[in-house]
């Protein structure tokens, strides 16, 4: 019974995230011109690649410390489409109370392969995600839509054959890092040889931020844990002067935010590493602490808090997002320097709940693993301002962090299993959740039980913590039906039965401990020992152009009929509207910090589902939202998590209209504003693109949609921007023929 619930819960949790994500395009055998000189040009690349004295790295790291160089494309195809299958296959496997199994099998992709490079969103292994290169004159929606079909309705893999798809960016050469000193000789290598590097911790990146061909690859699957040990508790009578060396900084943080533990977390783990270890620290208390983490126990706490982290089912909108956790950092950067840093001094601010980090230090690790003053200057405030927020991959590896820990709170989850087929069942549900999630007094509860529920792309389901809210939600959705009950019947054409019956439909119960329990609970058959994970067809999801929108908290408040109108027709993350817990020294957009639900939004490719289309959205809706009065600054109104590398903003030229998907991928980059800009906005992009130059000037780390991707900046620094128009942009986007210079250059830079 256990596990029938639990894996009902997971489903109803994730169903769809992940899955309905379509996939990508199938190459096709034409012979285009283009297509031949980027296999020309990747052939050199490839050659002076593989010409690199990978021997001298091998002596520098850890003698145990795997590294495969001359890793063939093929491998993919050999190796972890296999995998992906038989993780479909075991969903065809039932528990012994008849529930499906969960396969888990991103976890068996990301520990069970060999090579290292197969991605648990399985077309990112191909360039944007599956995005077919070899046909120019095809539109973004004719590359997306021809064969999701194939893959995700019929298991169709022949996209990924190796011997008729050169879209692959894979890298042949992997290095399997053990500890931050195999890091350091990495990045030393890469920097005397100039190459680049790319990271990956878990492969989760909807963008193929996590891969990247001719790259020197640091797959974190080796690198050694330190959650299991890594667990301090905090006290006033810890020591009041700031140690030379940070060690005791952590606490001090946590202390200043009334937060009674710390957790350290090395660059390698898994949130069900982290969550396992919280859950058993050995305390008199027994279950003490909690920590806000990711939806799937697969999910990296690197990628999961660089990206914001959203907390929906882990107590994210009572806490506070990812980013909010981090008390300190150690990373080694694109110099070659092993950094520690984190706030050294900081001061109340009037509506935040966090103090204001004022000072942030930092210090260096010397050649004899001494902590110590850094002989090279290091800006840390930007370093600590553009880590937590502005993506991973971008400005060096993180090889660990210290996260706060929050007391324990009793957990349980509410979900509504029966059926809501009819449209006016449809619409009291979501009206519910919407009351609950950004106006609770409206039905009946306070502020504190609101924060408490939250859950990741899922109406029907809200996980809850705090002592008895899962039933003061029950209650208030019986009085919430009862009190439209002519309503229902008289306009919905519910009989007073059928309304009694979805009165009694929700269901509140506290058959797991905690959250960790939940997700760690390995599934039945072959798969047993494994680590659950959520999201059935995760190793499917594709390169879709979803557009997630975060809708303002007031907004939806003022709008209600409207955001109602918006969910009925999709998916929705409800992670959004807590406190706000911002250090201000981060990089998460204001969008974040006054969201109330994430919605999820694929009508660049079709219409909306409800009486609202796209264009009405754009030219109506979203200036109610998001001010565009500023012609020089776009207002970031995209969440980052999830986000698609086909996903773009409106037009430069026209803030109110969409990107078209029936226009090509090169005419969508030229005249639609960037996803990095959609999800920052221009001046905080800007920012972060200057922090970019200043530690990464070589572009060492320069990963699919990443700041600063392709040199493309959002904005020429002596360019003034024109109001948005019909015939003029924001942004003073570079001329098509500069672009085709400047990728040129890029090219012959990256062959050298």
């Amino acid at each position: 019974m256990r596990f029938f619930f639990h894996n009902f819960l997971i489903l109803a949790l994730t169903a769809g995230s992940g899955g309905f994500a379509l996939g990508a395009d199938a190459l096709n055998e034409r012979d285009v011109s283009a297509l031949s000189v980027t296999k020309v040009q990747n052939t050199a690349r490839k050659l002076a690649f593989s010409d690199m004295p990978w021997d001298d790295l091998r002596a520098k790291v850890d003698p145990s410390t795997v590294l495969l160089d001359g890793i063939p494309e093929s491998v993919y195809e050999t190796e972890c489409i296999p995998a992906i299958k038989d993780g479909l296959n075991a969903t065809a496997l039932t528990s012994e109370a008849g529930a499906p199994a969960m396969p888990g099998y991103d976890y068996v992709l990301k520990l069970d392969t060999p090579s290292g490079v197969c991605m648990m969103n399985s077309v990112c292994a191909l360039k944007n995600c599956g995005l077919d290169a070899s046909d120019e004159d095809a539109t973004v929606g004719e590359k997306i839509s021809t064969s999701w079909v194939e893959l995700m309705e019929y298991y169709d893999f022949s996209m990924f054959d190796q011997s008729n798809n050169p879209n692959y960016d894979l890298p042949s050469t992997v290095l399997f890092p053990q500890n931050a000193g195999d890091v350091v000789a990495a990045i030393n290598f890469a920097k005397e040889h100039s190459l680049e590097v790319s990271v990956k911790n878990s492969g989760h990146s909807f963008t193929a931020s996590s891969t990247k061909k001719d790259t020197l690859h640091l797959n974190m699957r080796e690198f050694e844990k330190f959650s299991s040990i890594g667990i301090v508790e905090c006290s006033d009578e810890q020591d009041a002067v700031m140690e030379d060396d940070l060690s005791n900084q952590p606490c001090k943080v946590a202390l200043a935010r009334n937060k009674p533990a710390v957790v350290h977390v090395a660059g390698g783990e898994d949130w069900s590493d982290v969550f396992a270890s919280v859950k058993n620290f050995e305390s008199p208390q027994g279950n003490k602490y909690h920590a806000v983490g990711g939806a799937a126990g697969s999910v990296s706490p690197q990628g999961w808090t660089w990206q914001g982290g959203l907390g929906g089912t882990s107590g994210g909108r009572k806490y506070g997002f990812g980013v909010d956790h981090v008390v300190q950092i150690e990373m080694v950067l694109p110099s070659g320097l092993h950094v520690l840093f984190g706030p050294t001094s900081w001061e109340d601010a009037d509506g935040f709940v966090y103090p204001r980090t004022t000072k942030v230090s930092g210090v260096c690790k010397d050649e004899t693993g001494t902590w110590g003053p850094c002989q090279d200057d290091v800006n840390f405030e930007d370093l600590w301002f553009a880590q937590r927020g502005g993506l991973g991959g971008t400005w060096g590896v993180v090889v660990s962090m210290h996260l706060q820990l929050m007391e324990q709170l009793p957990f349980n989850f509410v979900i509504w299993p029966c059926s809501v087929d009819g449209s006016a069942q449809k619409k009291a549900l979501i009206e519910f959740i919407v009351n609950l999630m950004v106006d609770p007094s409206a039905i009946g509860l306070n502020e504190d039980d609101s924060l408490g529920c939250g859950s990741p792309d899922e109406i029907s389901s809200k996980i809850c913590y705090g002592e008895g809210v899962g039933e003061k939600v029950v209650t208030a959705w019986m009085s919430f039906i009862v009190d439209r009950n002519q309503t229902l019947h008289n306009d919905g054409g519910l009989s007073y039965e059928q309304i009694n019956e979805f009165a009694d439909c929700a269901i509140s119960n506290d058959l797991v401990e905690d959250y960790a329990e939940l997700v760690t609970i390995p599934p039945p058959g072959p798969y047993a020992g494994k680590i659950q994970s959520t999201g059935m067809d995760v190793g499917l999801t594709g390169n879709n152009a979803e557009q997630y929108i975060i809708l303002p908290k007031k907004w939806m408040i003022a709008n209600k009929d409207k955001a109602v109108s918006l969910l009925a027709g999709a998916r929705s993350y409800h992670a959004f509207g807590g406190p706000n817990t911002s250090d201000q020294l981060n990089t998460l957009s204001e969008a974040h910090r006054g969201g109330g639900i994430m919605y999820i939004a694929s009508y660049n490719m079709k219409p909306f589902d409800q009486e609202v289309d796209a264009e009405t959205f754009y030219s109506e809706w979203l200036p109610e939202m998001y001010d565009f009065t500023d012609s020089d600054n776009f207002p970031g109104y995209l969440g980052s998590n999830h986000a698609s590398s086909a996903t773009l903003g409106p037009l430069k030229s026209d803030w109110t209209k969409p990107c078209p998907m029936n226009w090509t991928e090169a005419e969508r980059e030229e005249k639609c504003i960037s996803l990095q800009e959609a999800i920052f906005g221009t001046k905080l992009l800007k920012r972060l693109e200057g922090i970019k130059e200043t530690i990464d000037p070589n572009y060492m780390f320069d990963c699919n949609r990443c700041v600063g991707n392709t040199r493309a900046m959002s904005k020429p620094n002596d360019e003034e921007t024109a109001p948005p128009s019909e015939d003029s942009g924001c942004q003073g986007p570079f001329s098509t023929a500069t672009v085709t210079v400047l990728a040129s250059l890029l090219v012959g830079w990256m062959v050298l």
